[in-house]
């Protein structure tokens, strides 16, 4: 009996160091509030707690159908929309971020303190530049990440200036990575048409999976061919030696004219038969075209680094 319960125990023990961490995180509504800290402004910051999939809200076409249950509270907004026009859709869901991106509501797991330790304050946060980087610098103290920028971008520049990354290509960012110390953590950042070929990549090489914790793709055409993505975007065909997961994020921005492309640049549901997944997959859903490049990246470097932090306990 001893023996059986001794084995139970570390079959116990085992079981819950290869599941993903239970922590269950609000990825956009965590990301909007970074950003929302630095840009309070509504037209950079487009977000309401109901506005997952934006392009069928603002569409004018009836709105009756989603890939998933309701949330609660979803079914009254769309009949709010209903008779709205684009516009006063738009203004429904987006005019007033603030109402709903109080500090306070996210709770305790989300302050920066908490992922970071005392010097990452709310306060350093908010005064991180080129002059003040001691937000920066407690971050890399508790979480020190490596930062590529793969495709062509408006925002390379600043990327490159504020996480002190570099640019690469599909073909040329494996080199580069396994050419760097083992025990380098990195986030790759893919954009425009670059995400399917590093998405390959990534697919085609399990010791450049083993060095990932993040990719996030930022304006990037993301499902361009189905069968590829139900194929290979699962546990099974992305999976490290590692256990710890791997972020897969989507950002775009938006304006009403290109609304109707905002589900292509969404990561698809991870798939595979596994009751869990390695892959957390995220969408941080869009921001306005006029948010200041620079104000985006820090947002999106607090964002990975503190879900890397969370992970780790």
């Amino acid at each position: 009996m001893a023996l059986a319960l001794a084995t139970l125990g570390v079959a116990a023990y085992v079981a819950a160091k290869i599941r993903p961490s239970p922590l269950v995180v609000d990825h956009e509504r965590w990301f909007k509030s970074l950003l929302f800290a630095r840009v309070p402004r509504a037209e950079c910051v487009l977000y309401h707690p109901l506005g997952r999939f934006a392009e069928r809200k603002l569409d004018p076409l009836p709105v009756d159908v989603f890939p998933e249950e309701p949330l609660p509270g979803e079914a009254d907004l769309l009949e709010k929309l209903r008779p709205l026009s684009p516009e006063g859709r738009w203004k429904v869901l987006f005019s007033d971020p603030e109402a709903h991106l109080v500090p306070e509501a996210l709770g305790s797991i989300y302050r920066l303190e908490t992922r970071f330790g005392a010097d990452a304050s709310e306060a350093s946060f908010k005064a991180w530049s080129h002059e003040d980087s001691r937000f920066l610098s407690a971050v890399r103290r508790r979480v020190p990440l490596r930062w590529v920028w793969v495709g062509e971008h408006e925002w390379v520049q600043p990327f490159c200036e504020i996480t002190g990354g570099m640019l690469a290509n599909p073909e040329s960012v494996e080199a580069a990575i396994l050419a760097a110390p083992a025990a380098e953590r990195w986030v790759l950042v893919a954009s425009q048409g670059a995400l399917s070929a590093l998405m390959r990549v990534i697919h085609q090489g399990p010791a450049l999976r083993d060095r990932l914790v993040a990719v996030v793709a930022v304006n990037a055409q993301v499902v361009d061919s189905e069968d590829w993505w139900q194929a290979h975007f699962q546990h099974d065909e992305l999976d490290t030696e590692l256990n710890r997961g791997t972020l897969y994020a989507s950002l775009a921005t938006l304006t009403l004219e290109t609304v109707d492309r905002l589900a292509e640049k969404r990561f698809p549901r991870a798939g595979g038969e596994r009751s869990f997944s390695w892959l957390e997959v995220a969408d941080l859903g869009a921001i306005g075209d006029k948010t200041p490049p620079e104000e985006a990246i820090r947002a999106l470097v607090a964002y990975v680094a503190g879900w890397v932090a969370a992970q780790e306990g």
